[in-house]
């Protein structure tokens, strides 16, 4: 299975260190985008060739896994990386909530999380439900797997 690996992009190294963990298994990440430094030439001046490189990226997925860390988090390019992926009928998978994600003030009902398309890792977002990035990897790859019947019979 392969997912596309989207965040703000200071937790580039914690998906860095989880692709390594995946080496030898049926799970890749396709993101390339973890292995560019802030003060590279495509993070610098060539933006539109590192947006190529993330819809070639989700392209290349079988699925989205998004991950906010806390509530203050904005996304902004993980919205788009979102809409390249449901484009395609992949799900995409959200570990947690952050302010991009979540209704308020009655501005937004982010209704693209409404989608069936859009899947929460920690549905139940009540009471603990804050998700560790580790526990919130383990239930986004059951939930890409439960719901994906493809994805069930090529890597079953």
């Amino acid at each position: 299975m392969k997912f596309y690996a989207a965040s703000k992009v200071w937790h580039a190294p914690t998906w860095r260190d989880l692709r390594a963990e995946l080496a030898g298994t049926d799970i890749e990440i396709t993101s390339r985008w973890i292995d560019y430094e802030d003060e590279s030439d495509i993070v610098q001046n060539r933006k539109g060739e590192l947006w190529q490189h993330c819809l070639e990226d989700v392209l290349r997925a079988d699925a989205m896994i998004l991950f906010c860390e806390n509530f203050g988090e904005e996304q902004r390019g993980a919205l788009i990386e979102a809409g390249h992926a449901m484009a395609t009928g992949k799900p995409v998978v959200c570990i947690n909530t952050c302010k991009t994600l979540t209704a308020q003030n009655g501005l937004s009902d982010v209704a693209f999380t409404h989608h069936p398309l859009f899947i929460w890792a920690n549905p139940a977002r009540s009471g603990d439900w804050w998700l560790t990035f580790d526990e919130g990897i383990d239930a986004a790859i059951d939930c890409i797997y439960r719901n994906n019947p493809a994805i069930i019979s090529a890597y079953s």
